[in-house]
C-alpha cells in the first residue's frame, strides 16, 4: 500500500512539475512574440521558478521600454540630427562595426561585430554572424530585444581652453529585434551582405558546411536615429 501511495505522490509531483515547466515554456514563447504583458503575467504567476522573476522584470521593463525608448530617440539638439535615409544609409554604408546591447540579467552586454545590412521602404535591417553557442548565441534566442550603435568620422578639434575642445563625429543610435536566420538562401543573402559591407565584393560563395555550421542573426530595426556634428 505504501509502495501504490508513493507511486502516485510522484506522479502527482512529476504532473505538477510539468505544468510548471509548460507554463514556463508558455511564457517565454509569448516574450519571444513580443507578447510582453501576458508573458509578464505568466512569469510572475511562477514565482521563483528558475528564471521568472527576473523575465517578469524584463518584460514589464519592455513594455515600459518601449514609450522610453521613443523618447529618448526623440533629439535634444535636432540641428544636429540626421532624417534623410539617403544619408543616413550612406553613413552606414561607410562603418565596419556595430555594436549590439543585450539585457542579460541586471547586466547589460555589448558585442561588437562585423555587419552588412539591406534597407527597404526606408526600413533598416542588418546582420551579423557569429558562433552556434556563446553568450550571444544564447542570449539571441532567450532576449531578442537589443540597442544598437554605429559611429565614425571622429575628428578632434583642438581648442586653448579645456572647455572648447569638441569633435566632429557622426552616430547611429536605435533598437530591435533579433532572429536567428535558419534558411540557407536567406543566409547566403545576408552573409553576401556582410562580406560586400567588409571587402566591397559581392561574389562570395558560400559551402554548405560552413551554412551549417555558423549562426546568422537578422536584426529587424524598429527604431533609429542618426546625429552629426
Amino acid at each position: 500500500v505504501c509502495f501504490v501511495i508513493l507511486l502516485v505522490l510522484l506522479s502527482v509531483l512529476s504532473g505538477c512539475g510539468e505544468t510548471v515547466q509548460s507554463k514556463y515554456e508558455s511564457a517565454q514563447s509569448l516574450m519571444a512574440n513580443g507578447q510582453y504583458a501576458e508573458a509578464a503575467a505568466k512569469f510572475s504567476e511562477l514565482g521563483n521558478y528558475e528564471e521568472a522573476t527576473w523575465m517578469a522584470m524584463y518584460c514589464k521593463a519592455a513594455l515600459a521600454g518601449a514609450s522610453a525608448m521613443n523618447k529618448a530617440l526623440t533629439m535634444r539638439r535636432s540641428d544636429r540630427e540626421v532624417i534623410d535615409k539617403d544619408e543616413i544609409a550612406d553613413f552606414i554604408g561607410t562603418q565596419q562595426i556595430i555594436r549590439v546591447g543585450f539585457a542579460d540579467g541586471g547586466e547589460v552586454y555589448i558585442v561588437p561585430v562585423n555587419y552588412g545590412f539591406d534597407i527597404s521602404g526606408g526600413k533598416f535591417t542588418f546582420y551579423f554572424h557569429g558562433a552556434k553557442a556563446g553568450r550571444k548565441y544564447e542570449l539571441a534566442k532567450k532576449i531578442p530585444d537589443v540597442g544598437f550603435e554605429i559611429d565614425g568620422g571622429y575628428q578632434l578639434m583642438p581648442s586653448e581652453t579645456a572647455c572648447g575642445y569638441s569633435a566632429h563625429f557622426k552616430s547611429v543610435i536605435g533598437s530591435g529585434r533579433l532572429d536567428l536566420i535558419e534558411d540557407d538562401k536567406e543566409k547566403i543573402h545576408a552573409l553576401g551582405r556582410i562580406m560586400a559591407q567588409v571587402s566591397g565584393r559581392a561574389d562570395w560563395k558560400f559551402s554548405g558546411q560552413m551554412l551549417s555550421e555558423t549562426a546568422v542573426f537578422r536584426l529587424e530595426v524598429r527604431s533609429l536615429t542618426c546625429k552629426a556634428k
